[in-house]
């Protein structure tokens, strides 16, 4: 993490938890709303890869860390309807719409739970859940060393953990058109709607910096996870990374 209380990319880069849960609190009512748009609808088809590379199987116990408003829960649900979801986020907000859209979904047998918890101090016994998940949220995390940590203790021995995740993409031309509309467009569209425009800001600044796929992958193996896989979506605008439990 960056410091410097005089630096305003420092400011924005601030991931204590607290932090980051108030972030997300405050932009809760319109985030489902700008996540579609500003991504134009490509943020659906990545959460089903990422679900589809999972291989969820009916009765499988699933991990949704940084949860949200459970999206990628629910496209695991999709795919696999008799898997059962637990999804954790620090922003109780968030957590408030997902249940909203669970029992629309499920009305009065919902098998997707919340709990307002940190990725760092999971609330779980060791061996608990057969998969784990984030989507866009392992880089808002402080450390994220000890989360894969926390994510191998409570995951049973050969379970999978997805990550996945913005960055930025490879060849040099969309790259330049992707900065102009990732810096620019998308924090001014974000801020005028949510009210929030230091969130939209946090965004970019947060992806720019953060560690890239084969650096965030050797911190999985450093946990104790067996990488199966590494993906890229979309020219790389986002990227999937798959691994396994292994017995360190």
């Amino acid at each position: 993490m960056i410091t410097g209380s005089g630096n305003r990319a420092s400011m924005e880069l601030d991931k204590h938890p607290s932090r980051i849960g108030q972030m997300f609190n405050r932009i809760a009512p319109t985030y489902d709303l700008l996540n579609h748009i500003l991504s134009a609808g490509i943020d659906v088809k990545w959460r089903k890869m990422t679900v589809r590379y999972l291989s969820l199987k009916p009765g499988d116990l699933v991990l949704d860390l940084a949860c949200g408003t459970g999206d990628l829960g629910f496209a695991a649900q999709e795919a696999t309807p008799r898997c059962r979801v637990v999804g954790v986020d620090l922003a109780e907000k968030m957590l408030r719409i997902a249940r909203k859209k669970a029992v629309k979904r499920q009305p009065g047998a919902s098998k997707y739970a919340f709990l307002a918890a940190d990725i760092l101090k999971l609330p779980f016994r060791a061996n608990t859940f057969d998969k784990a998940m984030v989507a866009f949220g392992i880089r808002n995390v402080l450390d994220p060393g000890k989360a894969f940590d926390e994510i191998h203790r409570v995951l049973k021995p050969g379970g999978s953990l997805a990550i996945l995740e913005f960055s930025l993409p490879e060849k040099a031309f969309l790259r330049d058109l992707y900065l102009i509309y990732f810096k620019k467009i998308l924090p001014f569209v974000g801020g005028l709607v949510s009210g929030d425009p230091e969130a939209y800001r946090y965004l970019p600044t947060s992806v720019n910096s953060f560690t890239p796929p084969a650096v965030l992958s050797l911190e999985m193996k450093n946990s104790g996870f067996k990488i199966r896989t590494i993906k890229s979506f979309t020219g790389g605008i986002s990227y999937l990374i798959l691994g396994d439990k292994r017995e360190r």
